[in-house]
């Protein structure tokens, strides 16, 4: 070291330290970017969990409104159901979109979701217009409604 003059001592020293800044620079890069993607990863779920919370709650919406017209013979319930179903479907695209690992399997429960709203339209116009037994045959069945219904929440609470 008695060879090396005060300027080559600094001139290492400073090299040192910008290649130390560097690493340290690279590692906290890196670090940010892990932090970065598992905020995303956490978003993407966080908005999936809502896509199907609100599905969940068209599908309710479907059944109590047809089985509002089943019982009160307010055809006006048909459209709500309507409403419902589309806003379920919407839903179960925009998680499809969302979370494209499960599409195939999400679309099967829209399949079942429309299958529902068919089944519940059919179930309220037999209550309506063939009387009580020909509605309660559609909703106690084996693959009544108020099975299909069960077996879809049961689906959607699968989704996650």
């Amino acid at each position: 070291m008695k060879n090396l003059g005060i300027k080559k001592i600094m001139m290492i020293v400073l090299a040192l330290s910008a290649i130390g800044m560097i690493m340290m620079l690279s590692l906290s890069t890196s670090q940010l970017n892990r932090i970065y993607s598992a905020g995303e990863r956490q978003q993407r779920l966080t908005d999936a969990m809502l896509l199907l919370k609100d599905a969940r709650f068209q599908v309710g919406q479907i059944q109590q409104s047809l089985t509002n017209v089943s019982v009160t013979g307010d055809v006006g319930g048909y459209d709500d159901a309507l409403e419902h179903l589309h806003a379920a479907q919407k839903d179960l695209d925009d998680l499809a979109v969302n979370v494209p690992e499960r599409k195939a399997r999400i679309m099967e429960v829209k399949a079942d979701v429309e299958a529902l709203h068919k089944q519940g339209f059919t179930m309220a116009a037999a209550y309506t217009n063939k009387g009580r037994e020909a509605g309660n045959a559609i909703m106690k069945g084996a693959d009544g409604f108020n099975n299909s219904s069960a077996a879809l929440a049961k689906a959607l609470n699968d989704l996650v």
